[in-house]
């Protein structure tokens, strides 16, 4: 599930990170569902153009969802809840990513062990390596330090912290609104990962980080003080 606003994404390759993301280690199908506010957003012409280039992969869809301005919640929120309503069947897991990181070839399956090996976690999440390019502004840098200083809480393979930019839930968690997740997003929302995390440790669940869901990703260069500052305020 990936909750896509082309016009906010920090990284400087959003492509080739989708692309990490669609082409997998992992044996099992894998079901791609890009939800944007509008057909207009910049993300579905280059979400087009992957499942062009991508067509030849065996077990992977790539679909498109629109959700329409949100109302009720934030839109990042109202995103991942028109992709949830696309969601196959036969799904059995919800990985909600953002285009912010580039996974390792070995990352769904890696993600899948913690769910499927421990059934006191609630979710297994990772953490981006943000780096700036050459010459980069001093913003970019701002926003990596940031993102640095969060990188403490990785430093075991459970924690208190949920990054919604790769975050795994079991579907028939999220579908049976274990511990009114679904109601806490719908209802006044704003941020999707700190009220999984706010539900797993109400509930006494862990929260799992294996340490090597750390993905890198390269900023961009021109990063401006109004773009650093949004993205600061967006994190308190």
């Amino acid at each position: 599930v990936m909750p896509v606003k082309w016009a906010a994404i920090k990284s400087r390759s959003p492509k080739e990170n989708w692309k990490s993301q669609l082409v997998s280690m992992y044996s099992g199908s894998i079901e791609a569902i890009f939800a944007v506010e509008s057909e207009d957003d910049g993300a579905v012409q280059v979400v087009k153009e992957l499942q062009e280039e991508l067509a030849h992969l065996e077990g992977v869809t790539i679909k498109v969802a629109v959700a329409g301005p949100a109302t009720t919640c934030s839109q990042k929120i109202a995103n991942i809840l028109a992709a949830l309503r696309a969601v196959s069947p036969e799904s059995r897991y919800i990985f909600c990513m953002d285009a912010n990181c580039k996974l390792h070839p070995g990352t769904v399956h890696l993600m899948m062990n913690e769910l499927e090996n421990d059934a006191s976690v609630f979710v297994a999440t990772g953490y981006p390596f943000d780096m700036p390019p050459e010459n980069a502004s001093i913003w970019a840098w701002t926003m990596a330090q940031f993102r640095y200083n969060c990188l403490s809480e990785f430093l075991s393979n459970r924690s208190t912290f949920v990054w919604g930019g790769a975050m795994m839930l079991r579907r028939a968690d999220v579908e049976q609104n274990m511990y009114g997740l679904l109601d806490w997003w719908r209802k006044g929302g704003y941020s999707d990962d700190m009220q999984v995390q706010a539900c797993a440790q109400d509930a006494g669940r862990m929260i799992a980080t294996p340490l090597s869901a750390i993905f890198p990703n390269e900023l961009k260069k021109d990063v401006t003080f109004d773009y650093c500052w949004g993205f600061l305020r967006r994190q308190n």
